[in-house]
């Protein structure tokens, strides 16, 4: 089974000048004999004078398989030296590396052992390194390739100090493993690039990853909370063109997946961008932060409302969460999603920033609601662009209510016309249910609605609200229409509706609430 997991945790540089070479303990550089037990041999060596482990260039080893777990052993240092382009290779089943101490892996090329073999090893990893339940400081992985993994290709367990940079991971999942079925006929696909669990003060920067079957980073939290983690300037390429996944609706799986736990505090997800996946980054905890990432599937991120791009449908979800506080979520670009942004709370959800984020095409572009005994506030939406999304371009929907939420300065463009043969739009534009002391003002809005239900904002159950100074308009000048503009339903009340512009929308407001004010709108 091939998956690289790398357990263990400190960061070291060691330089050449004593070094011990791994063909020295092991003469067979064509990967024709297993050489495991050289291996850890050679580890022991170079700990001992403090050395690194070296391999070079055209050096191809066999490791079918190690189990090291040590807590004694204080350094681990594996170098890889390349040759004209070309980095030593370790061919394994799965390696596990347990020590308390330091770890540094670079410039090496692991590569799994017959991943299609659905019943061959026991590990699901490639590499793994471990420190036990001890957080332990640095761990580094750099300049590393990683491919052909049956399960996962590499884990990181309790390591605090972790540089995962520049590394190459693709092609995990190769054995179409299945997880543990918790629902009959839900099967989740196994195989990740990089799972982690506990970790603390952690980069993981300019990483590419390709077909992956499942997850591209994974995190979990048990004991602790994960914490000072960034993830920035990485590609995410997972449309697993060998073996693709029907759950996933055979595109790729998840960039980057924190657990829907609230373990995670500070994380900052920065610059990366995402191609080919369900969902991009799904985020829980406190204190996240989700910028300038592009997600992406055809390759163009549009910012203009005169691109004439097809809508790609059911490419899943750019960014979802469900357990969040303290959450910014800004200068993102969405494009041909079916939905932009979808925070569903589970138990709360609060203090969110949704700002400076473009989305275009798609059939949803941010969505915030609430299951049942849930609930979400304080909740701001500000300065977005949205262009050619068909159907609710922002929603805010409580079972309950929500207060203290606002929808400012966001400009919504959409215009059937813009859309391929037999693709309809819908609405609202903006549509909010069971809200106190909403704030709508000063957005921009344009677009044309089909029907007397249709509206560019709609209010369900909204109460002591301001809508103040929004623009609104048909996308289709000169057509007047009797329905569009704002729409009131009967529970909404003690609204105060106050400087807004309606062109080509007659009478504009559609009051059936009670005490709700209007003043000082313009109809032309």
């Amino acid at each position: 089974m091939n998956r690289l997991i790398i357990t263990l945790g400190f960061y070291f540089s060691l330089g050449a000048a004593h070094a011990t070479n791994f063909n020295d303990f092991c003469p067979h550089t064509d990967a024709s004999v297993d050489c495991s037990s050289e291996f850890v041999d050679a580890l022991y060596a170079a700990a001992e004078k403090n050395d690194a482990l070296y391999f070079y260039g055209n050096e191809k080893f066999w490791l079918r398989g190690i189990e090291l777990n040590d807590p004694t052993l204080e350094v681990v240092n594996l170098v890889g030296v390349a040759h004209e382009g070309n980095q030593p290779t370790v061919i394994t089943e799965g390696m596990s590396l347990i020590i308390n101490g330091r770890m540094s892996i670079s410039g090496l090329r692991f590569e799994g052992y017959k991943p299609y073999e659905p019943t061959l090893g026991n590990k699901g990893y490639l590499l793994k390194t471990t420190v036990g339940h001890d957080l332990t400081s640095g761990l580094r992985i750099e300049n590393n390739d990683f491919s052909n993994a049956s399960e996962d290709l590499l884990a990181v367990w309790n390591s605090t100090n972790v540089s995962i940079h520049n590394n190459r991971f693709q092609r995990a999942g190769l054995a179409d493993h299945i997880e543990v079925m918790l629902i009959p006929g839900d099967e989740r696909p196994i195989g990740s690039g990089v799972v982690v669990n506990n970790i603390v003060d952690a980069n993981i920067i300019r990483n590419d990853f390709y077909e992956i079957k499942k997850i591209g980073i994974y995190f979990d939290s048990t004991h602790i909370v994960s914490k000072n983690v960034t993830i920035a300037n990485n590609l995410f390429d997972l449309k697993h063109y060998e073996v693709p996944t029907k759950r996933y609706g055979f595109q790729g799986a998840v960039g980057v997946y924190l657990n829907q736990i609230m373990e995670f505090s500070n994380f900052e997800i920065l610059g990366n961008t995402f191609l080919g996946t369900i969902n991009g980054v799904r985020i829980n905890g406190s204190d996240i932060r989700v910028a300038y990432n592009n997600f992406n599937p055809s390759g163009y991120c549009t910012n203009t409302s005169t691109s004439t791009s097809s809508i790609i449908e059911d490419t899943g979800i750019a960014i979802k969460g469900h357990y969040l506080e303290n959450i910014k979520i800004e200068n993102n670009c969405i494009d041909n999603h079916a939905v932009g942004i979808a925070l569903v709370s589970w138990k709360n959800i609060s203090d969110v920033d949704i700002n400076e984020n473009k989305i275009n095409d798609g059939h949803t572009g941010i969505v915030v609601e609430d299951i049942e005994g849930a609930d979400f506030n304080s909740i701001s939406i500000v300065r977005n662009e949205l262009y050619r999304v068909l159907g609710n371009n922002i929603a805010l929907r409580s079972r309950t209510v929500s207060s203290n939420n606002i929808v400012v300065q966001n400009t919504i463009l959409q215009d059937p016309t813009w859309h391929r043969t037999g693709i309809t739009t819908d609405g609202p534009l903006i549509v909010a249910n069971n809200q106190n002391r909403l704030f709508i003002e000063n957005n921009y809005l344009i677009a044309t609605p089909t029907s007397v239900n249709w509206n560019l904002i709609t209010l369900n159950g909204v109460t002591e609200s301001f809508i103040k100074r929004n623009y609104l308009r048909p996308s289709q000048l000169g057509k007047s229409e009797s329905f569009g503009g704002i729409k009131l339903n009967n529970s909404s009340t003690g609204n105060l509706l106050l400087n807004n512009t309606f062109v080509g929308f007659y009478p504009g407001i559609h009051d059936y609430g009670s005490q709700n004010k209007s003043d000082y709108n313009t109809f032309n």
